[in-house]
């Protein structure tokens, strides 16, 4: 029962890198956004159709746009079209595969829709660049507890925890950690 517990709070914790409305072109945010300030099918805007229509076409202009082919997929995914985000995410991806924070947003769409596996090697493509890439670390530590492989899950967030002590990642785990370890 633990474990579904822990399960469900590291499916939770897996949170994107970037806050809504910011774009690849922005330094990466490393603050945790509450849940509560996630969008959902109730408070999406009602123009959000007119603004995926508009990004399509300018990606259909020029499809080598990474600002705007990840502009759209965040607003995919925040508008809930999480397997359509996949896609632009990818194309972007594969033009700036060294773009930690769309990665990180890669692997949240693939954690969402449920490739685990997915998400789990871009969040290790990104810590075999960046072994400390605190957000990476606290993903994949997550990614382990919701898969039921808690003791590694522990490994994961105490490095986070040597790593970036005071970061809001680590204050967040903390908490989590007795309850990881236990048998």
């Amino acid at each position: 029962m633990a474990v579904l517990l822990l399960a469900g709070i590291a499916a939770v914790l897996f949170f994107r890198n970037t806050p809504v409305g910011t774009t690849v072109d922005q330094p990466p945010v490393l603050s945790v956004p509450a849940p509560s300030n996630e969008p959902s099918k109730a408070n999406v805007h009602s123009s959000y159709a007119q603004q995926v229509e508009q990004l399509k076409r300018s990606v259909e202009q020029d499809p080598k746009n990474t600002a705007h082919l990840v502009s759209l997929a965040q607003l995919l995914m925040d508008g809930h079209n999480v397997e359509e985000a996949i896609g632009y995410f990818e194309q972007a991806a594969v033009l700036q595969p060294g773009n930690d924070s769309l990665l990180l947003d890669l692997a949240v769409c693939y954690s969402k829709v449920g490739r685990s596996d997915r998400a789990m090697e871009v969040t290790d493509r990104i810590l075999k660049k960046d072994a400390h890439h605190v957000r990476a670390l606290y993903n994949k530590g997550a990614l382990l507890a919701s898969s039921g492989r808690t003791k590694e899950a522990a490994i994961v967030w105490k490095r986070l925890m040597a790593v970036a002590p005071k970061s809001e990642e680590a204050n967040t785990v903390r908490g989590y950690l007795a309850s990881l370890e236990k048998p």
